[in-house]
């Protein structure tokens, strides 16, 4: 009996061992001139260099695609490929280094499981379709380095809700938020010039699209299909003769009245929240940053100042009157927002600290 109950526990050792020698061994390999590893359930791309384009499911971690939950792309790493993380199912976070630059085409197309990305800055270039089917993202940041929103970079994200715009896009590709159905609100750039075929087609909960430019030109005539609540806003100053076009959505001036920017804010009871005018009859302060009682180009220059880095100008001095958007920081929307609101200025190009 004893030797009996001395094989079973060894067998016993030995199969738990074996179990936790296979659970926690790593595997790993090669593509192009970087390693990858997989440990656990975290994938890691490391080395210098940039990644090899693939074919749909032909990555050499793809045998391993539902085991894979994170994803880190090393700093040195500066590209993704083509196809790279393709079909990573159970995929649910990622941290791309700010060495990559470019993104290929379907890098992370039917991750269905991500739930939120960031786009470093350092990517310039992003192909297409690179979250199609991610239905279960819901918050994007897009690099603001990138000159274009490309063709169904979001398609297919039913559950996408938040996304920050590139500074720099003058424009959003064909069906670069099909079938979005989950955006509400949606903020376009100062410098987005045209919308492409199809781009926010069946988007059927986008109710507010809020322009910080002039008003980009349409190439086709199914933009907004199927987004029967829109109202798009356009702001003080802005060139808006291309939305005379735009008949099958509601346009409108964006005076402030019913949105954070600038106006009477339903998020808070701040008192900044309202804009003050030529004289101090207003009982608000949003954007008189010299506190002189009038919100001009002096409090636009400051703003400038602040945000270009001045020694002299710190940005924290002047709290929450130079956050315009009210979003709890001041970028360079609140500049355009500020100098969209003074009277004849139209020199959105060229603020001086975008970079």
């Amino acid at each position: 009996m004893k030797k009996i109950t001395y094989s079973l526990v060894i067998s016993l050792v030995l199969v738990m061992l074996l179990a936790l020698g296979v659970s926690a061994a790593a595997v790993s390999g090669t593509a192009g001139e970087l390693d990858w590893k997989i440990e656990s359930t975290t994938l890691t791309i490391s080395g210098d260099g940039a990644m090899p384009d693939y074919k749909a499911g032909t990555a050499p971690w793809y045998k391993n695609l539902g085991t894979i939950k994170k994803l880190v792309v090393d700093s040195g790493v500066e590209s993704i490929g083509n196809y790279a993380f393709y079909g990573l199912t159970q995929l649910s976070n990622v941290k791309i280094a700010s060495t990559v630059e470019d993104i290929g085409n379907y890098a992370f197309m039917n991750c269905k499981n991500l739930i939120k990305v960031t786009v470093p800055n350092s990517v310039t270039s992003m192909g297409q379709s690179v979250f199609q089917n991610c239905s279960d993202l819901s918050e994007a940041v897009l690099s603001k380095n990138i000159t274009t929103v490309p063709t169904k970079t979001f398609s297919g994200c039913s559950n996408l809700i938040e996304v920050k715009m590139p500074l720099k896009a003058t424009d959003i590709r064909a069906y670069a938020f099909q079938d979005c159905y989950s955006l509400e609100e949606l903020v376009v750039d100062y410098k987005v010039r045209t919308i492409y075929a199809g781009a926010f087609s069946g988007c059927e909960s986008l109710s507010a699209m809020y322009f910080l430019g002039d008003a980009p030109s349409l190439s086709d005539d199914d933009e907004f299909a199927d987004c029967n609540n829109l109202k798009v806003y356009y702001m003080k100053g802005a060139d808006y003769d291309d939305f005379n076009d735009w008949d099958y959505v509601s346009v409108r001036k964006y005076t402030g009245s019913d949105y954070e920017y600038g106006g009477n804010a339903d998020d808070d009871d701040d008192d900044d929240d309202d804009w003050k005018g030529s004289s101090s009859s207003n009982n608000g302060d949003c954007g008189d940053l010299n506190d002189d009682g009038k919100v001009n180009s002096s409090d636009l220059l400051i703003l400038a100042k602040c945000l270009a880095g001045y020694k002299s100008f710190d940005i924290d001095d002047y709290d929450e009157v130079a956050d315009i958007d009210d979003d709890g920081k001041v970028t360079v929307i609140d500049y355009v927002i500020l100098a969209r609101h003074i009277a004849d200025w139209d020199g959105y190009e060229d603020l001086p600290y975008e970079d």
